[in-house]
């Protein structure tokens, strides 16, 4: 019995089977390595505007005083635009909102721990929740003059 398709169809076909697998495969990987390395740079871009912003006399300020934390309320859509980051929270000791780029959430508890932050430690992740949606987010220890860790700023 004859196959229907000649021996050079099936290896014509075979051959743009094989390529579209190709393809479509490098497609993929060339995606996953864009999207990875957009995240390793606005991870750096946006720790090293967080620790920038944490060393700012008016962040510190705020950590001390209620005037203090509503004067950085009053200036976090400037900051935010000034630094090309999306948002910008401002936390104490307790985890808990000083400052805001979401005013209505001042005064609540942060929703992640920031043990590591109040230890001294600076970090970056990736996150899909809450109202920024995909969101790499930073999370610095502000210090005071004497070089105590007297809160959390998380862009």
């Amino acid at each position: 019995m004859r196959h229907p398709w000649s021996i050079a169809r099936r290896v014509a076909a075979s051959l743009v089977l094989l390529l579209s697998v190709i393809a479509v495969f490098s497609g993929w990987a060339g995606w996953r390595q864009a999207r990875d390395a957009a995240f390793v740079l606005e991870e750096r871009h946006v720790l090293g505007v967080a620790r920038l912003a944490a060393r700012e006399e008016v962040v510190v300020d705020a950590l001390g005083s209620p005037a203090g934390a509503a004067a950085l309320q009053a200036r976090i859509p400037s900051v935010v635009d000034d630094a090309g980051v999306s948002w910008l929270t401002l936390l104490d000791e307790r985890g808990t909102r000083v400052a805001s780029w979401r005013p209505e959430q001042v005064g609540t508890a942060y929703p992640a721990p920031v043990d590591r932050a109040l230890a001294g430690e600076s970090w970056t992740e990736v996150s899909a929740t809450g109202p920024a949606g995909i969101s790499v987010r930073a999370l610095v220890p502000v210090r005071d003059a004497e070089g105590a860790v007297v809160g959390v700023l998380t862009m």
